[in-house]
């Protein structure tokens, strides 16, 4: 627990390091499967008026469907840009340009897919649990265009980042390594006494590394 005190309002703030129940355990937790970046390249072609002067791009705005993840492990990207072009005096052009991508994941865990399960009479499929997205960023790389026979012949590459997670069973060990144990409410350490009727809950501090509390176990229900 560190202590922050604010000398402007006297305000005071407690914070305190996260502990759980040791290992082993077994947790359903969200777990990152991928994180990829994809550059889409799009061209398109725009009718501007027989008289132009001074083209300029005013604003993009990318606009992106839910990702899909086929049973091949294949990820589709669609969406569309919109691209507001303005040309001479006082005189705008809104357009979406449409763009879509397939790529092939390269999984660093391997998602959970579904399987058949069979009794004497009965056969049903569990299905799979959801791989959902996360988009982490939207850039735009570059944008470049030329004027063709009153054409906006424009050029653009649309960076996106996205994480793919899905809930899975995760074994979680017990901790190694030397551990550090506190007083009850305190930052204190305490000695080592054995005392039956407990168990511990763990934590990592930055600086003090890993440490534990000891839980006393409330016997009152079987002493009645």
């Amino acid at each position: 627990m560190n202590k922050k005190k604010n000398n402007c309002n006297n305000t005071q703030a407690e914070f305190y390091v996260p502990m759980g129940r040791v290992g082993s355990l077994v947790i359903q937790v969200p777990v990152v499967l991928s994180i990829v970046k994809v550059s889409i390249p799009i061209s398109s072609n725009i009718d501007i008026s027989d008289s132009y002067d001074d083209v300029s791009t005013l604003s993009n705005k990318v606009f992106l469907s839910k990702p899909t993840l086929s049973n091949n492990s294949n990820l589709s990207i669609e969406g569309y840009v919109e691209k507001k072009i303005e040309y001479m005096t006082n005189c705008n052009l809104n357009t979406n340009i449409p763009f879509a991508a397939t790529i092939p994941v390269n999984f660093s865990i391997l998602p959970e897919t579904k399987n058949s399960t069979s009794t004497s009479n009965n056969y049903y499929k569990r299905p799979s649990p959801k791989i959902s997205f996360s988009i982490d960023s939207i850039d735009i790389e570059s944008d470049s265009y030329e004027i063709v026979n009153c054409t906006y012949e424009n050029s653009m590459v649309i960076s996106i980042k996205l994480t793919l997670v899905q809930n899975q069973y995760v074994f979680i060990p017990e901790p190694e390594g030397d551990v550090l144990l506190q007083k009850q409410n305190s930052n204190a350490i305490q000695s080592n006494d054995s005392q039956d009727n407990f168990y511990y809950t763990v934590g990592y501090d930055r600086n003090s590394g890993l440490i534990a509390n000891k839980i006393p176990i409330n016997n009152n229900s079987n002493n009645n």
